[in-house]
């Protein structure tokens, strides 16, 4: 006789070591059911830091994805990321703010060419920049039945010449 036991509980883990493409095996598992030797998710919610492509966004506000690019390609996100915006709201510090942004996959932060920021700039007014989004929304796409939501932290922005680290680099917002 085989019984089934459900319980509902919370798996947090750090990200930070999952970039760029990695994240893809890592949410595959978790969303894939127990019969397929999955997990069995059925709501995966991410935070995670991004840098910003604009001046005029505060360090450590939040960033709710508009449109994903990958590599400059638009992905689809119509059913993804139902945040109760309103609630988040109520639970964030003072001073943070939440933007509805356009977030930007790249490969890597290491070699990324002024040609390419500046092509992001153009095609938004409001942009973060990060490695993995767009790994995620392909996987997650497989898996309409687990709910997936992301919230970026804006951790760094652009530096001006002279400025100092403490207006480009963040800290986390205490407990996000």
């Amino acid at each position: 006789i085989s019984r089934e036991y459900r319980v509902n509980f919370r798996l947090l883990f750090e990200i930070e070591y999952t970039n760029g493409e990695h994240i893809a095996p890592v949410l595959d598992y978790l969303a894939t059911d127990k019969i397929h030797r999955g997990f069995g998710a059925k709501e995966i919610d991410i935070i995670a830091a991004c840098g910003s492509l604009n001046e005029e966004v505060n360090l450590n506000d939040l960033f709710l994805f508009r449109k994903v690019f990958k590599y400059g390609k638009q992905l689809d996100t119509n059913s993804i990321n139902k945040i109760d915006r309103s609630l988040l709201e109520k639970c964030l510090p003072e001073g943070i703010k939440i933007h509805d942004a356009d977030i930007f996959t790249i490969p890597t932060v290491l070699n990324s060419s002024q040609n390419l920021i500046s092509e992001m700039r153009q095609r938004s007014n409001l942009a973060g920049i990060e490695l993995e989004l767009a790994h995620a929304l392909e996987t997650m796409s497989r898996f309409p039945d687990v709910s997936f939501k992301v919230i970026y932290e804006v951790h760094d922005k652009p530096s001006g010449v002279g400025e100092p680290k403490e207006k480009t680099i963040g800290t986390y917002v205490p407990g996000l």
